[in-house]
């Protein structure tokens, strides 16, 4: 009569000890998602930071061409006024070379 009442509290023993491992395995399970969650998570911050390295590369080379942009349009300008004041300076010489030709026109 004992023996069927040991084997009762085995029996419950070992459903309670399944239960306990059933539990474990789902804490195991859900460990095991936030685990990749998390490896999931870093690897989106290391692709963001990569493309935040090659956007500040990317700038850093447009920085230069404005600033390359910025120094051609300025020895242009310098060039074109060089020429401006060239051709104004012709232009009077013209201009006088005319005047002296119809003065010396009209004394005729």
């Amino acid at each position: 009569s004992e023996l069927p009442e040991l084997l009762a509290k085995a029996m419950k023993k070992v459903a309670a000890l399944e239960n306990k491992v059933k539990d474990t395995e789902r804490q195991n399970d859900k460990l095991e998602k936030r685990i990749e969650e998390s490896k999931n998570v870093k690897h989106s911050y290391n692709d963001l930071e990569q493309e935040v390295a090659v956007r500040q590369k990317e700038l850093e080379i447009l920085s230069q061409e404005k600033i390359k942009s910025e120094l051609s349009a300025r020895n242009f300008k310098n060039a074109l006024d060089m020429a401006k004041t060239s051709l104004t300076g012709v232009i009077a010489q013209i201009a006088s070379c005319v005047e002296e030709a119809s003065s010396n026109e009209s004394k005729k």
